[in-house]
């Protein structure tokens, strides 16, 4: 009945790197299990039913079975209301199980969206805001890791550090992708340098 409601939250810092919350409300997002796919693997146990309703590993099953909750009733809870934001609020054409699916050609998808930005100087002075927020930072950071993990990460800090490292050594991609890439960009007049294949 509910998608996997994908939402994102920005929250801005002075001193540090801002906060960027991107999930979604099941226990994995749709773009894991493609290249998940890609990549030849299974998915994990516990995030995914057939079209039967059967559990299953198989991570192209998303697209006619359904992904589970990510929190059972508390993750239903959090899809629910996402979708009366995105779905019924946003004033889309459709909603809940009459959207459609992205491997669905024949009609529109009927995807809407959801934009809500939040003055902190509402209710205070939006230095005071910021300080508050890197004071968070601080705390978050200052606590203890579990076992195994160097340290405590607020969202959006993996992508930061990963991006930098991703503009010096570039983006990996496996061949099939990159052949499925050139071969839509050239369908369409968009040629490809020699020196962009897999690896580079």
């Amino acid at each position: 009945m509910l998608g996997n409601l994908a939402h994102a939250v920005g929250i801005p810092s002075l001193r540090y790197q801002d906060i960027v919350f991107d999930s979604a409300t099941t226990k994995i997002s749709t773009g894991e299990l493609d290249m998940l796919h890609e990549r030849g693997e299974q998915a994990p146990e516990g995030v995914l039913l057939n079209e039967r309703g059967e559990p299953t590993r198989d991570p192209m099953d998303w697209l006619k079975g359904a992904l589970l909750p990510a929190g059972n009733h508390r993750g239903y809870g959090l899809a629910l209301v996402f979708e009366i934001l995105t779905g019924i609020l946003a004033g889309g054409d459709r909603f809940a199980p009459n959207v459609g699916g992205p491997g669905s050609h024949a009609a529109p998808q009927g995807v809407s969206l959801f934009l809500m930005a939040i003055d902190p100087a509402a209710t205070q002075p939006y230095e005071d805001f910021a300080a508050r927020v890197e004071t968070l930072h601080d705390q978050i950071h200052a606590s203890p890791p579990q076992p195994g993990h160097e340290k405590v990460y607020l969202p959006g800090e993996r992508s930061s550090v990963q991006e930098v490292w991703r503009k010096r050594t570039g983006v990996p991609l496996l061949a099939e992708r990159v052949d499925d890439l050139r071969g839509r960009g050239e369908a369409v007049g968009v040629r490809f340098p020699p020196e962009w294949h897999p690896g580079a």
